[in-house]
């Protein structure tokens, strides 16, 4: 219709400025569309660390779930979550670590295996660097609020 002979003299600039429009929907789209497979890709990856946070987890045994490049997961994690997978998985552990120290009077020990970390020390000094005090500590300043 634009180019129809009655048109205005400006047809070419109305017909660009449409073609413009249209292409960027076409590429907003597509855009829409990786950013959601992406994401699907990182719900996947968290919820296999959610279930089985209490195992060792490699990003090459992750990258395998997921089935892509484990570096390419590891930059797509961190641009979606703002954590590194290993960051993500220590959150986990983390908390599930204060849900029990809070709840239970279970040994920190047991607690460290719980959470899937082995060595009871580096345990400690993983949750003090998170939460600025030790698993001792934590337990006591949560009863002492009770």
């Amino acid at each position: 219709n634009l180019y129809r002979p009655s048109q205005s003299p400006y047809a070419d600039i109305q017909a660009a400025s449409l073609l413009t429009q249209i292409l960027t929907e076409c590429i907003v789209s597509v855009e829409r569309e990786s950013d959601t497979v992406q994401s699907r890709y990182i719900r996947q990856a968290q919820d296999y660390m959610t279930a089985n946070f209490k195992q060792h987890i490699s990003l090459d045994m992750l990258a395998n779930v997921v089935s892509l490049n484990k570096y390419y997961l590891q930059k797509l994690f961190l641009q979606k979550t703002s954590f590194t997978p290993n960051q993500y998985l220590t959150n986990i552990r983390i908390s599930r670590a204060k849900e029990l120290l809070r709840m239970t009077r279970i040994p920190v020990s047991a607690i460290a295996e719980e959470t899937g970390i082995e060595n009871t020390s580096y345990f400690i000094r993983i949750f003090r660097d998170h939460e600025g005090m030790t698993p001792a500590e934590f337990r006591r300043t949560w009863r002492s609020d009770k």
